[in-house]
């Protein structure tokens, strides 16, 4: 039960002091459940020491959480359930099987045309030079080539209004964009449903977020950040926002009625 200054214990004692405040339990209580002394539960919620593993589930089985602590307590020691390297939204679209989106203000890069993408980029980065934004475009086409595969992750994507009708790049950059949707709604690689704009209080104004399902591991959840995804492993965090994604989507129109509007949309760039 070594010293560890590791941040991540950290993040372990306040998973321990939140779930045993709201337990209403003390930390004798939890050592006595544990048989460890009150000051190891101390050092634990501080982040100064680190628990073992059985110590981790017993734990998880006290506070009733599902695999909460363990999986801190593998990832402050390297044995992390996902992959080396897989703590972005670019790893995590290898693993998964389903992936929910939702976005208010761009269409998803696994869904973007390569105008659409480098329009993005060229405003998103404007000091950037030409040829940068030509690998960034590149980089994000390779991305998509997960959905070519035949175990390709099933997309659920709710978007607003707003994203479709916002004209990125120009009018022909806008109606391929859209023209490249309703396709991958045709060969069913896309669920997609779109948030009317005149819904007075839309849950979806926290921002843009996907939710990952994965058939050997529990879910996750990525947030866009201006540099990059944050992600969101805790259970807490996992369940509030597959709960929001879905009070999202309830708002959404149906999928057959977001799709008359993309055309009615792409008709519109023509007027």
């Amino acid at each position: 039960m070594g010293r560890r200054y590791n941040p991540t214990w950290q993040k372990f004692g306040s998973e321990l002091r939140k779930h045993r405040t709201s337990t209403s339990m003390s930390q004798g209580q939890v050592a006595q459940a544990l048989v460890v002394s009150s000051s190891l539960i101390s050092y634990m919620e501080s982040g100064m020491r680190g628990p073992q593993f059985d110590q981790a589930q017993q734990l998880d089985a006290l506070f009733r959480t599902t695999g909460t602590f363990e999986r801190l307590w593998k990832s402050a020691n390297g044995q992390t359930l996902y992959p080396t390297g897989s703590r972005t939204s670019i790893d995590f679209e290898q693993l998964a099987y389903e992936i929910r989106e939702y976005h208010n203000f761009l269409v998803p890069g696994l869904m973007q045309t390569a105008d659409y993408a480098r329009a993005t980029f060229a405003a998103m980065r404007p000091f950037v030079d030409a040829a940068t934004i030509d690998q960034l475009v590149d980089s994000r086409l390779q991305r998509q080539r997960v959905l070519e595969d035949t175990d390709r992750p099933l997309m659920w994507v709710v978007l607003d209004e707003t994203v479709i009708r916002r004209n990125i790049g120009g009018v022909v950059t806008m109606k391929g964009q859209i023209g490249h949707l309703l396709r991958l709604i045709d060969e069913h690689v896309l669920r997609l449903q779109i948030v009317p704009s005149d819904l007075s209080m839309p849950p979806g104004l926290c921002g843009p977020f996907r939710v990952f399902a994965f058939a050997d591991r529990p879910m996750v959840v990525t947030a866009e950040h201006v540099v990059d995804d944050v992600v969101l492993d805790s259970d807490e965090h996992v369940r509030t926002c597959s709960t929001l994604w879905s009070a999202i989507q309830a708002d959404a129109l149906p999928t057959s009625s977001s799709v008359d509007l993309l055309r009615q949309i792409q008709g519109e760039l023509d007027e």
